[in-house]
């Protein structure tokens, strides 16, 4: 067994041990020029406005616990958990994120995240940078860059960007304690740990990471010893030191306002996914669906993440042919592919980890006498020229997509209920709980509290699972809202009419009740207000008089009328939600000048709405023939064949849906009433 330090250390990949002797004031000079190129383009393609809407009950908590004074330790912010005991590890997070707010406004945090980013790939690459040779730095630079560019839409205002931040930092302690022998630096990953444990619940990463290398460079060495080859990994000494503070990581863990008890936040996040979708949290969670099911759903979104994670492991192999030292990283690499198959959201960890380790593997390819053989030389700059056209190839791809793109100073549309809000506060109605999707809780909590209460948001770490399913039911069954509303005193409603559609059902009912008002709409969002006695009927938007949807076309047109892209896509929830609530005329009329696949759908369903059947199955028949897995036109084929009377025929239409989107809401809607049919028919 060999030990892994300075005198014993082999040459890195690609030079001469000559060469690897104390790099010079240049090369270290070099080597932060091109870690600082790969944090900017790493940065660049982060920027983008706030789309996540769990931000916003982070900047609740910190605004509480900044003014108050206090660490929160019950929920005080939604009416079905109000005064439920809350493990809020997070609190850390939250407090930086309200002061960066009240600073620097939304742009604040979103220059704070593209920092961070630009930080931990800048700090990956220099290390990466110090085990290559010369002319590899560029290339592993975008390599690293262009492994994170397919889950720059995960790259959100949250905090696991932190997460990002200090498993980079564990990275590089743990490097520097086997590659020098020097234990007293394995102590700096216990303050890691403790910083990490108040910033976020995946903070038991961070004893994983070690437990990876512990576990790797320990089989490592019996493997070697196994076929009598030599193995190049760090003394027994230090594998006893560094499996000795994995306990201390764990404990450290606990340095936290909650003790003990946020230790067991973790374990409890973890098992609320699975990869199969089996259970509500991971159903219709949209982030914890694992990636090859939401593969099906949009096809193309994730398709790169296969390639990607079987190019880092076929990687390995090269590696491994000069020895076992590799281990440790497979180890690594295979603890964050498996937390990315159980969820979509850990691809980004995935990636994140992958990307050095695919360029050093890599590395291992070229010869020593590549970074000093004069006859290289043109070999070198096409290297380079390389790397560079991928870089700007990267850079054009993001900037062709954020043409269509809000500015960071501004909140991306249609996630949360602004003008609702800003409605809801203008009329001065009446305080007490609002019924809300999950997805606007949290903004509700940021513009009301302590007014108003919604009745959910994104914790759902602090409900159950019959809790939150009977929630989401109500979407599809409104007719249970009634009995819902009167056991918790609700009086007031904002729901998205898009960005989920599962509550159109109820928006369309409610509209259609006599005691509900429509006080606001602009076709994404909605919001409603009992009056039972009749006051507000003056501010009552009616969706069948042309003149209301010509005033709501008018803001659109203000709003988004300089972002083409948006604006369509923003008439088209408008378009939506008349025919919802039976205004199939006006909908026909805006859905006329729309392009688009969706648009020609929602045709077909404004006219099987309307009560033309037959216009309606040949307009789903047509786009099928052009598209044979359109969700909706086979949603609507289904429907009809069930009216006719042939739950067959239906049933395979709908599981036709089903296997292209396992959880399309109409979909499953479809499902249920056609198994209904046949449980009848069966009696």
């Amino acid at each position: 067994m060999t030990s892994l330090d300075p005198r014993t250390q082999s040459p890195r990949p690609g030079v001469s041990r000559g060469e690897g002797q104390g790099p010079s004031r240049h090369d270290r000079a070099l080597a932060w020029a091109v870690a600082a190129l790969a944090a900017i383009a790493a940065a660049y393609t982060a920027c983008f406005a706030v789309m996540d809407t769990d931000i916003w009950w982070h900047l609740a908590a910190g605004r509480v616990m900044v003014e108050e004074r206090r660490w929160i330790f019950a929920d005080p912010f939604a009416a079905d958990t109000l005064g439920r005991p809350w493990v809020d590890v997070h609190w850390l997070f939250q407090v930086l994120v309200y002061l960066l707010h009240c600073w620097g406004g939304i742009a604040a945090l979103v220059v704070a995240k593209i920092a961070l980013i630009g930080l931990g790939v800048g700090l990956g690459v220099r290390s990466l940078c110090a085990r290559l040779a010369r002319p590899l730095w560029l290339p592993a630079a975008v390599t690293v860059v262009a492994m994170l560019y397919p889950a720059r839409h995960l790259m959100l205002a949250r905090p696991t960007v932190f997460t990002l931040v200090t498993m980079t930092l564990m990275l590089l302690i743990v490097e520097r304690v086997r590659r020098e022998g020097r234990l007293r630096w394995a102590f700096l990953l216990v303050p890691v740990q403790v910083v990490w444990a108040n910033l976020q619940g995946l903070y038991l990463l961070g004893p994983a990471i070690l437990a990876c290398f512990v576990v790797g460079d320990a089989a490592a060495s019996w493997l070697a010893r196994q076929v009598s080859r030599p193995a190049r990994v760090p003394s027994r000494r230090v594998l006893l030191g560094l499996a000795a503070l994995l306990p201390v990581m764990v404990l450290s863990s606990a340095i936290t306002p909650y003790g003990f008890h946020g230790l067991r936040l973790p374990l409890v996040l973890f098992g609320r996914i699975d990869a199969v979708a089996g259970q509500v949290f991971s159903r219709e969670v949209s982030e914890n669906i694992s990636p090859w099911l939401l593969e099906r759903a949009t096809p193309g979104e994730l398709s790169a993440f296969k390639w990607l994670a079987a190019l880092t492991f076929l990687s390995f192999l090269p590696a491994f042919a000069r020895g076992f030292a590799a281990l440790p990283k497979l180890c690594l690499v295979t603890l964050f592919f498996v937390l990315a198959l159980l969820a979509n959201r850990n691809i980004l960890l995935f990636l994140w980890i992958a990307g050095p380790i695919l360029a050093e593997n890599l590395a291992v390819l070229v010869p020593a006498a590549f970074a000093r053989d004069r006859g290289n030389r043109w070999l070198r700059r096409g290297l380079a020229l390389g790397a560079a056209f991928g870089l700007v190839a990267l850079g054009w791809g993001r900037m062709r997509e954020a043409r269509g793109e809000p500015p960071i100073g501004e909140l991306a549309p249609f996630r949360v209920p602004e003008q609702a809000v800003d409605r809801f506060l203008a009329l001065g109605l009446p305080a007490g709980p609002i019924f809300c999707s999950d997805r606007y809780g949290g903004y509700l909590a940021w513009r009301l509290y302590p007014r108003s209460q919604p009745t959910m948001d994104g914790r759902l770490v602090l409900r159950s699972a019959q809790g939150y399913a009977e929630h989401l039911a109500l979407g599809e069954h409104p007719e249970d809202f009634d009995a819902y509303r009167r056991r918790h005193g609700i009086r007031t409603v904002i729901l998205p009419s898009a960005y989920p559609d599962r509550f159109l059902p109820l928006v369309g009912w409610l509209y259609r009740q006599p005691s509900w008002r429509l006080l606001y709409t602009d076709g994404t969002q909605t919001l409603f207000a009992l009056d039972e006695e009749g006051v507000l009927r003056d501010h009552e938007l009616d969706l069948t008089a042309p003149q209301t949807v010509r005033a709501i076309l008018a803001e659109l047109e203000t709003r988004y009328g300089l972002q083409p892209i948006i604006h369509d896509r923003a008439r088209l929830h408008l378009a939506r939600l008349l025919a919802e609530i039976g205004a199939t005329g006006p909908a026909e009329e805006l859905l006329a000048a729309l392009p688009g696949t969706t648009a020609a759908a929602l045709r077909a369903r404004v006219a099987y709405l309307a009560g033309d059947r037959a216009r309606a199955e040949a307009m789903a028949k047509s786009l099928l023939a052009s598209q044979p897995n359109e969700i909706e036109s086979l949603c609507l084929l289904a429907l009809l064949s069930r009216e006719r009377g042939d739950p067959q025929r239906a049933l395979s239409l709908v599981q036709q849906a089903l296997e292209v989107d396992p959880f399309h809401p109409l979909a499953t809607q479809i499902l249920d009433q056609i198994r209904r049919d046949l449980a009848t028919t069966a009696r």
